[in-house]
């Protein structure tokens, strides 16, 4: 009962220091190791602020593969290094 207590009343915006002492945790980091997951909702809502903040950005995405392939112009070189 306590992990799904913990869990709706982070959902439901409840600080988590709140929530420690409701729980007579002496520190929140202990209620946030012990009683709590992420759900699905949250991390959508954490992602949302997080576009809201930065503007939202599209992700990139992979680049075209072709089938021909070509040549570079390097050369390996020894003794030296890249740093």
């Amino acid at each position: 009962m306590r992990h799904i207590f913990t869990t709706h009343a982070l959902a439901s915006g409840v600080d988590v220091k709140t929530l420690s002492g409701i729980l007579d945790h002496t520190r929140a980091a202990f209620t946030l190791d012990t009683y709590t997951h992420t759900t699905g909702d949250m991390q959508r809502r954490a992602a949302e602020e997080i576009d809201q903040s930065f503007g939202k950005v599209e992700a990139p995405t992979a680049p075209q593969v072709t089938a021909s392939r070509t040549t570079t112009s390097f050369k390996a070189q020894r003794g030296k290094h890249r740093y």
